[in-house]
């Protein structure tokens, strides 16, 4: 007999892919939008597990716990709360002991996850995976239903793998996915192949385009690598083209007023396919901001009018990359809890279609919350960051991770027992962007690690929540068995180096080169296979080296090494593309320019750096196709 499942959640589309996916294993799923829609039913007993959202409009899935647990047929059924926002280790034992929750789960959560703690709940073991005996896994709906940035939001908040297909009539689109990351796009329409992409943005001509494409026709090669052969493209621009193809692709699906979809769970994928570098919660700013209308903005906004705007106090949303111009800096600055979204946007009346698609994208995506009321100056945060560090390497990792999950709080945060709010915060800001999600998908890593690296970030989260109260703090403190730690923690070692990497970069930036230098030798001290901080310390050295050649090798070696370490460094091959043009050596130093712009389209000074080269060029039709690419 198939095992009855409730599911209460006022998101539609997560109610949708949750029941779809419980289905596909064998549970029968009744899903609700509200406590008080589902609770007349729910107390007859007869399911054998209640899933509830915490936050829910009315009764919260809380409270309607609570009421459960008073009933006789209720009294012992398993229940689940899951929550996008952030509780301490305090609240959530509180949700369990004093309201009956048998398992807290916070967002976003892999669906795997979900089904374990279902299958411990109800058998009290770990899940078996049978064979599928042909049974198809797929999960379809409609984009009418669930719009397609809802789609994304809710396949990085499930933190899917797997291949989401698209159609709207003959337009037909698949999109890989990796642990929610949108990261490859195929697309069936003409005019998104890469030579009429190169060709609308005035790169190549439409008679070159359609000469590869006569190339490509014969001997069924891939458009990119016809394009290098013709001499349109040079081989070192190609992964970045076709980055901003695929991303081009994603983007245009904004476009579409209807379709549907299906998503298909996988494993992994084949190697090197051309990787989006985009986080969802930015590929949706995007897609909203250049393809939303005024009316579809209102639609996804009018439920947060009233409410009171403020960031995110759960970190996997809170820390998402997003890219804002000035203006939308400012307006996310206002976002602290004070004045409802209707009070923001009637400040800035010349600019409000502008941020109230700013305003929409940035709750869609849950990096903002919409409070009821007015936060209390209390209540307000101001957890701001530096830009993240590199992750180590493998070994490094899995050494940073044992260390780390095996120390207490203070440790874990690098710090004294008489700590103040201040240390408190600065620490966790600097662990919690180093180990964020968003940060580490970059990296590519290995899905073991990064399934470490999401256990340590909420290790990190849960430290911080306990040590930033005092009256937990304390309690802690006493819970906490004797013995002082004598060497120095790995935590501690990241937030010296990165102060002294930090006070380096300011000096570098006004020109201090020989005190730069000494900051930036004291964070390759502390931290010596850090990539960012080797490369840093080369280019000081080679400012300050006034000629001495031994400095000025040593600076060359420095940045080498951290090129090495890390390949995708764009700030390393920037620097060096800096020592070859001093040294007059114009043509190796344009390449290590497109270097960095293959690794970081926003390296805005090699972007500069390629301008100034083009302008001085003799031949128009040598002129960088990076350079063209992202002019703005």
């Amino acid at each position: 007999m198939n095992r009855h499942i409730a599911i209460i959640d006022d998101d539609q589309s997560i109610r949708h892919f949750l029941s779809e996916f419980l289905i596909l294993k064998g549970f029968t799923v009744d899903s609700y939008a509200s406590a008080e829609e589902a609770l007349p039913k729910l107390k007859g007993g007869e399911y054998d597990l209640i899933i509830f959202d915490v936050v829910l409009p009315g009764l919260s899935g809380i409270e309607a716990c609570s009421a459960l647990r008073k009933e006789s047929a209720t009294r012992k059924t398993p229940v689940i709360l899951i929550s996008a926002i952030n509780r301490s280790a305090e609240q959530v034992r509180e949700a369990k002991e004093v309201y009956g929750a048998s398992i807290y789960l916070l967002k976003p959560f892999s669906l795997e996850t979900l089904h374990q703690k279902i299958v411990y709940l109800l058998d009290g073991d770990e899940p078996i995976e049978e064979p599928a005996h042909g049974k198809s896994t797929r999960i379809e709906g409609d984009l009418l239903i669930t719009p397609f940035p809802e789609l994304l939001r809710d396949l990085y908040t499930l933190q899917r793998t797997g291949l989401l297909h698209l159609n709207q009539a003959e337009r037909k689109k698949a999109i890989y996915f990796k642990s929610g990351y949108p990261i490859f796009v195929r697309s069936n329409l003409v005019r998104e192949c890469l030579g009429n992409i190169l060709a609308i943005k005035e790169l190549i001509s439409k008679r070159e385009c359609e000469e590869s494409l006569q190339i490509v026709r014969e001997t069924g090669k891939m458009q990119g690598e016809v394009l290098v052969e013709m001499k349109l493209l040079k081989p070192e621009q190609l992964p970045e083209v076709l980055r901003v193809q695929a991303t081009e692709k994603l983007l245009e699906i904004f476009t579409w007023q209807r379709g549907a979809f299906h998503f298909s769970p996988a494993v992994s994928f084949k190697q090197n396919v051309t990787h989006i570098d985009l986080s969802p919660a930015n590929i949706i700013l995007q897609g909203i901001r250049n393809n939303y209308n005024e009316a579809k903005v209102d639609q996804l906004l009018e439920p947060y009018l009233k409410s009171f705007p403020a960031l995110s106090n759960n970190p996997h949303y809170r820390f998402q990359d997003v890219e804002l111009i000035q203006r939308e800096a400012k307006i996310l600055a206002e976002c602290n809890g004070r004045d409802s979204c209707e009070q923001i946007l009637d400040r800035y009346p010349l600019s409000r279609f502008e941020n109230k698609r700013l305003l929409a994208s940035l709750l869609l995506v849950k990096l903002l919350e919409g409070h009821k009321r007015q936060l209390a100056p209390k209540e307000r945060s101001s957890l701001f960051a530096t830009s993240p560090q590199e992750t180590k390497k493998r070994e490094a990792f899995i050494k940073t991770f044992d260390r780390m999950m095996n120390q207490n709080f203070f440790d874990l945060l690098g710090l004294k027992t008489d700590t103040t709010d201040e240390e408190i915060r600065r620490s966790y800001v600097v662990l919690a962007k180093r180990f964020h999600p968003d940060h580490l998908q970059q990296e590519q890593l290995s899905s073991d690690l990064k399934q470490q690296a999401n256990s340590l970030f909420q290790r990190i989260g849960e430290a911080y929540n306990t040590l930033s109260n005092k009256e937990k703090r304390q309690r802690y403190l006493l819970e906490l068995q004797g013995g002082k730690r004598e060497d120095r923690d790995e935590a501690k070692i990241i937030i010296e180096a990165e102060n002294a990497f930090q006070r380096g970069v300011v000096l570098l930036n006004n020109n201090n080169f020989t005190q730069a230098h000494k900051e930036l030798e004291k964070a390759v001290n502390l931290y010596q296979e850090e990539p960012e901080y080797l490369c840093y310390l080369g280019w000081a050295k080679f400012k300050s080296a006034a000629g001495d050649a031994i400095m000025l090798e040593q600076a060359k070696e420095l940045i080498q090494k951290s090129i090495r370490l890390n390949p995708n460094l764009d700030k390393g091959h920037l620097f060096h593309g800096y020592m070859l043009k001093e040294g007059g050596r114009l043509p190796e130093a344009e390449k290590k320019f497109e270097r960095a712009i293959q690794c970081n389209r926003k390296c805005t000074e090699a972007l500069r750096e390629l301008r100034l080269i083009n302008l001085r060029s003799t031949s128009g039709n040598d002129a960088s196709v990076l350079g063209k690419l992202f002019k703005k």
